[in-house]
Order: structure tokens, then sequence, then C-alpha cells
């Protein structure tokens, strides 16, 4: 899952060269490579997901993201069904926030494009229901007002055996 401790991530690669040496390493160790455009002009990098407990079902977690994930440990917790309000309320919470709303001169955040991302993940569970286990989105790139977000990186869990659901999560 961190797939910069296995050296599967190549960041600020800057020609052609770079890009081959980088790409037959990482062909060594992991047999494929997706190239993807360096987003530089990134406000923010936030974590977004669901996940499942067997006792309380589905949950959103909405929190900073990136390599620092788990060091920082700045998230928060919805129970669905979720709407705009209460995922403009959890960002707002989170110990990062002012990051995302202009700290110090920065540019503010695309949080509309945030809380739009969120409102998709939480009708695609809706829909998907017991099959989808878990949905980790990090980082999703936020981007400046009216600019968007970027997903990264993802990974989705999935269960076909619905019986094993609980012993999933």
């Amino acid at each position: 899952a961190h797939k910069t401790e296995v050296g599967a991530v190549a960041v600020d690669v800057r020609d052609e060269k770079q890009l081959r040496e980088s790409a037959m390493r990482m062909l060594d160790a992991h047999r494929r490579v997706l190239v993807e455009a360096f987003v530089e002009d990134a406000v923010g990098e936030l974590l977004l997901g669901i996940g499942f407990d067997a006792k309380f079902g589905h949950y959103m977690i909405i929190g900073y993201g990136g390599v620092l994930v788990e060091l920082i440990g700045d998230r928060q917790l919805l129970l669905p069904p979720v709407d705009a309000e209460m995922i403009r309320t959890a960002i707002a919470r989170l110990q990062t926030a002012p990051l995302l709303f202009g700290y110090r001169g920065r540019a503010r955040a695309d949080v509309s494009a945030v809380v739009d991302c969120a409102l998709a993940l939480g009708r695609l569970i809706d829909r998907a229901g017991r099959e989808i286990i878990e949905i980790e989105i990090n980082p999703l790139m936020v981007k400046c007002e009216n600019k968007g977000v970027i997903v990264a990186d993802a990974r989705i869990t999935m269960c076909t055996d619905h019986a094993n659901h609980a012993d999933h999560a």
C-alpha cells in the first residue's frame, strides 16, 4: 500500500533519460509502470475514503493525506448518508484545515470539488453496498479554487462473498 517505501514511485522526473531509468527500475521490481503528469499546483493533499465496520457499516473518512498521513493523523469520520454540509463541517474540523483556506496568504483550495468528490463516493457506496469493503484515495490533490481535484492514487477492496463481509472488515 505504501508505494514510496518500496521504490514504486518516482516524482519530479524531468527528462526522457530519468523516465527510462525510473521505468526500468520499477519494471524490474514490480513488472508494470504507470506514467502520470506531476501535479505541481496543488494547494493541499487529502485522504478521502470509505471503510466498513462490522458494527456500524460503512463510514467515510476525510483527512490530511499524502505520505505523512499516518504521521499527522488528522482525520474525521462520517456515517452515511452524508450531505454537502456534513462534509464541509468535517473538512473545517481538521487541524490542517487552515492550509486549505488560505493560511498566511496561501491560495485557497477548491473545497467545493472535494465535497463533490466525497458525495460521489457516498453515491457509489449507496449503489455498490456491501460489495465494497474499502476505498482509499490518497492523495487527493486539491488545486486552488475553481481548479478541481486530482486523484493521484486510489485503492479499492471488494468483497464478493457477502456472507463473509464482516470477516474482511
